[in-house]
């Protein structure tokens, strides 16, 4: 769950695992009036493209490297990225990060945009490991994982949108879809 203030006096907030805001306001015990949904400024997209675009190929990477020890054969899609230094903040730390671009298909309140996937945000999982033969892994910090920029109805396109044919796989997690040996969407 991730919660925000919002300048209205309200709390601003998103969950995963059930999306409602009255089962989440019922839960916190809070008005439900008080309780909006959390919605992404163009500052936090811009933020997370500004991040992809700096990030590097992820073949031959840490990235690369967690992947290949979470079982995950397939090439590195170009979805995915490595970043050598991206700062968590929930602690304030720097860590090696792999960066995955969240994309979205356009909608009716996306004039003059044309079929192509709209790049939304990013997602971040933060990495340590490698030295001396300790395989990657995820940062052992209570958030190894965020988000960034507008997530909704978007995910983590494991191929590009020309090669999906009559079959699509949408599932969460990476290890989950990349296992599936069909075109995927990672909505997790």
């Amino acid at each position: 769950m991730a919660l925000k203030a919002d300048c209205g006096e309200r709390i601003a907030l998103s969950c995963k695992a059930c999306g409602s805001l009255a089962a989440i306001a019922a839960c916190l015990d809070l008005p439900r009036h008080l309780v909006v949904p959390f919605r992404a400024t163009r500052s936090t997209i811009a933020g997370a493209l500004n991040a992809w675009e700096r990030a590097a190929t992820a073949t031959g990477t840490p990235v690369e490297a967690y992947l290949r020890n979470r079982g995950i054969q397939l090439p590195v899609p170009p979805t995915i990225r490595y970043l050598r230094r991206q700062r968590n903040w929930s602690n304030g730390r720097d860590y090696a990060a792999m960066i995955s671009l969240v994309q979205r298909s356009p909608g009716k309140s996306d004039p003059g945009v044309g079929t192509d996937l709209l790049a939304t945000g990013a997602h971040f999982t933060f990495l340590e490991g490698g030295d001396g033969g300790d395989p990657v892994r995820k940062a052992a910090v209570d958030a190894s994982k965020l988000s960034l920029g507008e997530l909704r109805q978007g995910g983590v396109w494991l191929k590009p949108l020309a090669a999906i044919g009559a079959e699509l796989t949408v599932a969460e997690g990476k290890p989950v879809v990349a296992g599936t040996g069909t075109p995927a969407l990672d909505c997790g």
